[in-house]
């Protein structure tokens, strides 16, 4: 386990095309997340430890 700060949850929201990465491209699923976002997220599945809904997402977002 990484400690806090370390990135984790900004990572995985920028592989789930939630968040912009601030340098270069990310490609899920041979998508670029800018891109095709919704394609991205198609193609995956997030399943989440608990539940909770993120105050900076909209409801859209957050489903």
């Amino acid at each position: 386990m990484n400690p806090n700060g370390a990135g984790k949850s900004t990572t995985i929201r920028m592989l789930i095309a939630l968040a912009k990465p601030s340098q270069s491209n990310i490609e899920v699923a041979e998508y670029n997340t800018l891109r095709y976002p919704s394609v991205v997220q198609e193609n995956i599945g997030v399943v989440l430890q608990q539940t909770s809904v993120d105050g900076e997402l909209s409801v859209r977002e957050n489903l």
